[in-house]
């Protein structure tokens, strides 16, 4: 495979679950891009639009309330996110509505922008107070 990062890289992943009737071409266009040196120069300029940088996370915390930030594919169709989102409501509910959960999906902007301003590199990671928690590993009820 060529050399085409500059030396930073990048994968390109279907993610932690790819569904079965998932079109043959659409593999083959994901993967075509990799030699495509237009597709590449622009993914690289996306980076630099204001839609792609971290997002702005003052206002974000309560402070009587503890946030819980999940960092998911999508919980719907990736079964260890939904495992994660799954324990962090059970853990929860012991808190008598003292804890905000909120998902951020990587399948939009947004949650590729809170992902950044998080930190968070792996799918799925739990994030409490903004502090990475649980990278890949559903939290214990504990």
């Amino acid at each position: 495979m060529p050399k085409i990062s500059n030396g930073k890289g990048f994968i390109i992943a279907p993610g932690c679950d790819l569904p079965m009737d998932t079109p043959i071409a659409n593999l083959q266009a994901v993967a075509g891009m990799i030699y495509d040196k237009h597709a590449r120069q622009v993914i690289r300029e996306m980076k630099h639009t204001s839609s792609l940088q971290p997002m702005n996370l003052d206002g974000h915390w309560v402070e009587e309330k503890v946030i819980i930030d999940i960092i998911t594919l999508d919980s719907a169709s990736c079964a260890p996110c939904q495992y994660m989102v799954e324990a962090v409501k059970k853990a929860s509910v012991t808190f008598n509505g003292n804890v905000v959960i909120n998902e951020h999906k990587i399948k939009d902007i947004d949650g590729i922008r809170i992902m950044m301003a998080l930190g968070v590199q792996n799918l799925p990671t739990t994030c409490i107070n903004g502090r990475v928690a649980f990278i890949s590993h559903i939290p214990p009820r504990s």
